[in-house]
């Protein structure tokens, strides 16, 4: 043990120190870093989660990225597209693609006796990856879905089970607007709820092969691709890859395929968790702000209140340098210990939301019924260590007034 990390250590867990004015000074600077460190990670553990979970839904619904012709109808129907185009093959070999997939939608009613519901038809083949309906099933299972047959089963959402007042098992009527109209009798296979309201409200999952017939368009036709890609962050890249490929492609009516990211489709809920990111900037900088000021200001009182040490220190040959870093390392015992405290307090509250969800949200308003947590280990250490550093650096200043001490005029000090 070297003679600077020796007197550190004797200054911060000596018992005189405890009773000392200066222990006055350091509990504020210890609560003010615990407390600064527990409100930055958990914040940046709720927003990282809300983020997450606003992102898994509405990918759930739309996809990552959509490929379908261009329409400048209004309503649900898409024009029709070749199931298999020429551009497929390259885009599913692309670094960054996961999966693509062809659908299929075709808006409907629903009517009961009591009640009458619009509906959005999405229908689905064997390629269709179920993992997010699978994740929030409710009840019973997803429809099955072959290459032999069609099937007759139906995945609607517990606000249409809800208002319709239907079960599993039920049969359920779907009338379509077209000429001539049609009908299509389904049985309901599952129950799902995401919480987003605005989608549960009118979607159901069934065999693309009734998309088809109700269409007239056989199996050679569908109403688009969806690809899904490994990481969100390089989404706007991979649109615009997509969208080179797609460019030399055109419909048999002469238009070009339309690519569109779930960015650029829902641009409103998007823009509005950005802001989400930027309260995270802010709440990181108000709370290294008070933590900071309450450190030099409890380093500043030590420092007066031991005088007389640093006097004694300095006519035993010690320089100003060396009397810093004594200064500096004790500060640096007090950061890391309010660091430790912050994190106990931290993972103790987001455990506690994470497996009992004791903080709820309305789902109209947020599309979660709890708050969501996502714990990153990076965001924890980056947290961590940019604290620490950040408080090094000020708690410099404090340490500045050393140089000014007189030997003499310090020891004569009372």
């Amino acid at each position: 043990m070297n003679f600077i990390s020796f007197i550190a250590k004797r200054l911060s867990l000596s018992k005189e120190n405890r009773h000392s004015i200066s222990s006055s000074a350091v509990r504020p600077a210890l609560g003010s870093v615990a407390l600064g460190i527990a409100v930055m990670i958990i914040t940046v553990a709720v927003v990282t989660g809300f983020n997450n979970e606003i992102h898994e839904k509405l990918t759930g619904f739309a996809s990552h990225i959509v490929i379908k012709s261009r329409s400048l109808n209004v309503s649900d129907e898409t024009p029709p597209t070749k199931r298999y185009m020429p551009f497929l093959p390259e885009i599913e070999k692309m670094k960054g693609v996961k999966h693509v997939q062809v659908y299929a939608e075709k808006p409907g009613i629903i009517k009961t006796k009591d009640e009458i519901q619009g509906i959005l038809l999405k229908g689905v083949d064997t390629d269709f990856d179920s993992i997010f309906f699978k994740e929030n099933l409710l009840k019973g299972r997803l429809p099955r879905i072959n290459k032999n047959q069609t099937s007759g089963d139906i995945l609607i959402s517990q606000y249409i089970s809800d208002l319709l007042k239907l079960k599993t098992g039920d049969k359920m009527t779907v009338y379509f607007i077209q000429i001539p109209p049609r009908i299509r009798v389904f049985k309901i296979c599952g129950i799902y709820s995401t919480d987003l309201e605005n989608f549960d409200k009118t979607f159901a999952l069934c065999d693309i092969k009734h998309i088809q017939k109700l269409n007239g368009w056989g199996d050679s036709l569908v109403s688009g691709f969806e690809v899904t890609v490994d990481n969100f962050n390089e989404i706007d890249t991979i649109t615009s890859c997509i969208r080179t490929i797609t460019g030399g492609y055109f419909n048999a009516d002469g238009s070009m395929p339309q690519v569109q990211n779930v960015k650029e489709e829902y641009s409103n809920i998007f823009d509005w968790l950005s802001l989400s990111d930027m309260n995270i900037k802010v709440i990181i900088i108000l709370m290294l702000i008070v933590a900071i000021f309450n450190l030099i200001s409890g380093l500043l009182i030590i420092i007066l209140e031991k005088t007389k040490t640093i006097g004694i220190l300095k006519s035993l040959g010690a320089d100003n340098r060396a009397i810093k870093k004594i200064f500096l390392l004790n500060g640096s015992f007090l950061v890391i210990k309010g660091l430790i405290i912050g994190n106990i307090i931290a993972f103790s509250i987001l455990a506690l939301q994470q497996y009992f969800g004791f903080v709820k949200l309305n789902p109209e308003t947020y599309y979660v019924n709890t708050v969501p947590i996502l714990i990153k280990f990076s965001h924890i250490v980056l947290l961590n260590l940019g604290t620490f550093i950040i408080s090094l650096i000020f708690m410099i200043l404090p340490t500045i007034m050393i140089s000014g001490i007189s030997p003499v005029k310090a020891i004569q000090f009372d």
